[in-house]
């Protein structure tokens, strides 16, 4: 069996109020997300709720990932971002680790 190849990924998304989110993303060379790090000047409640989604989407492939932070975001209160910020920060930060010539490879998986 060869050796997987890794990517990181970044987005790094400024919102409307002014405040700064960062998202990393390590992605094997299948789509699937192993590690997830997110970070900024924001507020989110439960304070938790940055720590669960970073636990939650090693494994998933982006549709998944997605998936699952937005049912993990539906009962928080997020200042200084929006819940639409955290989904289109990992989106831009998934495109950026597999490259757009891959991207579509990756999504037939």
């Amino acid at each position: 069996m060869g050796v997987q190849e890794m990517r990181w990924g970044r987005s790094i998304i400024r919102s409307r109020a002014g405040k700064t989110l960062v998202i990393d993303l390590l992605v094997d060379d299948r789509g699937v997300i192993r590690k997830c790090f997110i970070s900024g000047d924001f507020f989110a409640y439960p304070e938790t709720l940055i720590n669960d989604i970073e636990k939650k989407l090693p494994g998933c492939r982006l549709g998944e990932a997605l998936i699952k932070t937005r049912r993990l975001i539906e009962d928080s209160s997020l200042l200084g971002i929006t819940p639409e910020d955290i989904l289109d920060g990992l989106r831009r930060a998934y495109n950026d680790a597999v490259g757009q010539k891959t991207l579509d490879k990756v999504m037939n998986y």
